[in-house]
């Protein structure tokens, strides 16, 4: 576990935010790392706070005006063991399917899941059968979209929390 804590001019962190209460959250909450970046309001107004936990990492922007005390940090915390998080990239995780798959440049792994690409790709129906029987047999939820111009089929995992333990989980 490891936590650091870079202060610059902005925004305001709270005077009991040091490495040490980190540390302690780090313990607490079962985090790998936590960090605080605050810049010195030269080169950049942006400022971070960088969380990783055993299965994902996350950045939030500070902000700008609120002082940054540890209600605010473990409410992030605690945004990110939710269900309720709004982003995730599935790309590393799917890509063991993608290169069992063996699809070249027709078939790459997405932020949202699978892409398959329909332009030109005469074996699109085989990439797209075999992408649906590794979902199907691990019992893992998703929908297909295409991309505005129809040059995608995007097979879009759901990103809830058993879904993405059965998707760890799928043996190729």
């Amino acid at each position: 576990m490891q936590s650091t804590i870079e202060r610059g001019v902005l925004p305001k962190i709270s005077k009991d935010i040091t490495n040490e209460a980190l540390q302690d959250l780090c313990e607490a909450f079962g985090l790998v790392y936590i960090s605080i970046f605050a810049p010195d309001g030269l080169v950049s107004n942006y400022g971070y706070l960088e969380i990783e936990t055993k299965s994902k990492s996350s950045c939030f922007n500070l902000p700008k005006k609120k002082q940054i005390d540890k209600a605010w940090i473990i409410a992030k915390i605690n945004l990110i063991n939710t269900e309720a998080r709004t982003f995730q990239n599935l790309s590393k995780t799917v890509s063991k399917i993608v290169k069992n798959i063996d699809g070249g440049i027709n078939v790459y792994a997405a932020s949202y899941g699978i892409g398959v690409g329909n332009l030109y790709n005469k074996r699109r129906d085989f990439f797209l059968t075999k992408i649906y029987e590794y979902l199907d047999s691990a019992g893992i939820k998703y929908s297909l979209k295409y991309s505005n111009a129809m040059y995608v089929t995007k097979v879009i995992i759901s990103k809830t929390r058993e879904n993405l333990e059965k998707l760890e989980g799928i043996k190729i």
